[in-house]
């Protein structure tokens, strides 16, 4: 058999091999509070860390110590089964539906056209006007206090403080960035500030630092943060989705 023939042939059956194989689905990080995070793949543990990427493709990690790795399993192995399930129903032909008789206007008999209300009378059906709508919601992550710190040894200033989660659930890979400006509005500095955690349990809050080498004075300072949201145990928890959902 000649070298090319034989090449195809393998790589016939490498992509036979490939459709067989079962539909990757999310794996499951579950802490010991309780919360989840699903995972684009799945998790490492990597010395004292977590290691995983979020749904949206985000490297990210947790302390190894507020991981309950045993249940996380359990809980990617029953991810895992339920995408097989659904796979398994969405190969099966769907079942034969008796014919069912399509109704008209003609089918039924019209109703005498119900009295005009008089002038002046409230019309019960009317809609009531809509609400206002609600107001944009809070960030989730607010810094509570923060102070100045001046280097006189490096020449340059530190901005201190305390980063609070003001959310009812638990938020991960949070992260802060503090940008420092001059009395014209213009940008002196940004950086991203190092915090104590980049977990922060519902209500509790981490100390931040952000240095500004080079830099000792400034006129106003900005924060911007972000974090992940987990889903907590409190709340009713819905089946993981399928692969591909």
């Amino acid at each position: 058999m000649s070298r090319p023939r034989a090449s195809r042939i393998a790589a016939t059956l490498l992509a036979a091999a490939a459709a067989c194989l079962p539909a990757a689905h999310a794996d499951w990080l579950v802490t010991r509070d309780g919360a989840r995070v699903e995972t684009a793949g799945a998790w490492q543990v990597k010395g004292k860390l977590v290691v995983f990427k979020t749904a949206a493709g985000d490297l990210a990690s947790l302390r190894l110590a507020e991981v309950d790795l045993e249940t996380s399993r359990a809980v990617t192995a029953e991810a895992g089964a339920a995408a097989a399930a659904s796979e398994e129903a969405a190969k099966k032909p769907p079942a034969k539906r008796r014919p069912v008789r399509v109704l008209t206007d003609k089918d039924f008999p019209r109703a005498a056209s119900p009295a005009a209300p008089a002038e002046g009378a409230a019309d019960a059906t009317a809609k009531p006007p809509e609400a206002a709508s609600a107001p944009a919601t809070a960030p989730v992550l607010q810094v509570a206090s923060w102070e100045r710190e001046d280097d006189s040894v490096d020449r340059h200033v530190a901005i201190i403080g305390a980063l609070r989660n003001t959310a009812a659930a638990t938020a991960v890979d949070a992260g802060l960035v503090v940008s420092l400006f001059d009395e014209a509005g213009g940008l002196v500095a940004s950086v991203a500030a190092e915090l104590a955690t980049t977990v922060l349990p519902a209500g509790e809050s981490a100390g931040f630092r952000a240095d500004f080498p080079g830099v000792f004075a400034f006129a106003a300072v900005k924060f911007e943060s972000n974090a992940m949201l987990l889903e907590t145990a409190s709340e009713p928890a819905a089946a993981p989705p399928a692969a591909g959902q």
